[in-house]
């Protein structure tokens, strides 16, 4: 057999059982021994991997849970806090204090005072220094909040708070008093990451690109609204009626939130008395949502609490509520 080995049954009868259980096999084995490279790599490699840590690990921070989730992974929190931990330095804000927690995100902050006074708490001294605003944001559960404040109470008495409503009831006597005596104002904010139910006359909403023109409509329509203070730093949309008067408006001021995802901030919607009811409101804030959702992930604005209309307006429409806000101030509010 020219060095062959031929086998026969009678050769196959002498082989030990284990010998013939093994060779047997062999048809199951090589297949085995071809994944085994991909068995490895799936397997023993990948633990060397380091561990990628997310700030959000287990959920969408803007998943359908979004409004289940609390302190700094909450929406609130999200959206909002990116101009105070992220522009700091650049702003000449000085952080005090900082609490990263799932059940209670905290910051107290020493922001410049603003030469010209924009805003009620502007020009009032603050504990200890004058050159400053101390201004503090609290948002997760009520009691883990109250603890947190509890134990920081010795730090520079708050100019200014915004706390997630219902943490003002849980605090003890020594907290309210270290925080601003006047509660007022609360505040409703809202967002969406999909365009919202559609409105008969949202194709008509177009950029206004004479600012003044806005700014005409909403010291009627909008007075108080915090975009009048600089509306040049903002985009606007609006509708006209049908003599061409532009009888709705809302401004758009782009932001980050803090993980850097493209934010589209409404501000300063108003419509003209005489054109109250027509659905322009509705039909404004719907186009103007649908098109800056083409460059931005997120749209989002807020409300004055006591606003039931709008806030019923909103809700049909399909946005999201990020959470009612509760202020406190070292001076009473002015009505708005």
């Amino acid at each position: 057999m020219h060095g062959r080995v031929a086998l026969s049954y009678r050769t196959f009868e002498r082989f030990p059982l284990d010998t013939v259980n093994w060779m047997l096999s062999l048809p199951l084995l090589l297949p085995l021994s071809l994944l085994a490279p991909m068995i490895w790599h799936a397997y023993i490699r990948e633990e060397k991997r380091p561990a990628v840590k997310s700030s959000y690990t287990d959920h969408d921070p803007y998943g359908p849970a979004a409004e289940k989730l609390r302190g700094t992974s909450s929406v609130f929190w999200r959206l909002h806090m990116a101009d105070w931990l992220d522009a700091a330095p650049e702003r000449g804000i000085e952080v005090l204090w900082k609490a990263d927690e799932e059940a209670a995100a905290i910051l107290l902050v020493a922001e410049p005072l603003a030469r010209g006074g924009n805003s009620a708490e502007d020009d009032v001294p603050s504990s200890g220094r004058h050159d400053a605003a101390f201004r503090l944001f609290a948002q997760g559960e009520e009691h883990a909040v109250a603890a947190q404040l509890e134990g920081h109470s010795d730090l520079p008495r708050p100019d200014w708070a915004l706390v997630s409503d219902g943490i003002q009831n849980a605090i003890s006597t020594r907290v309210r008093s270290w925080l601003p005596p006047h509660w007022g104002n609360e505040w409703d904010a809202f967002w969406t990451t999909t365009p919202v139910a559609a409105r008969s006359g949202e194709e008509r909403v177009e950029v206004i690109r004479d600012v003044q023109e806005a700014v005409e409509l909403l010291s009627v329509a909008n007075p108080t609204t915090d975009a009048l203070r600089d509306p040049d730093g903002y985009r606007w949309w609006g509708l006209r009626d049908d003599d061409g008067a532009l009888v709705s408006t809302v401004g758009v001021h782009d932001r980050r939130d803090i993980d850097g995802r493209p934010v589209a901030a409404l501000s300063g919607l108003g419509t003209h008395p005489a054109a109250r009811g027509g659905g322009f409101g509705g039909a404004l804030m719907a186009g103007a949502t649908r098109r800056e959702l083409t460059n931005h992930d997120i749209v989002s604005f807020g409300m004055w609490s006591e606003n039931d209309r709008a806030r019923h307006l909103y809700e049909r429409l399909g946005y999201r509520h990020a959470g009612r806000q509760a202020m406190a101030s070292r001076r009473s509010f002015p009505a708005h």
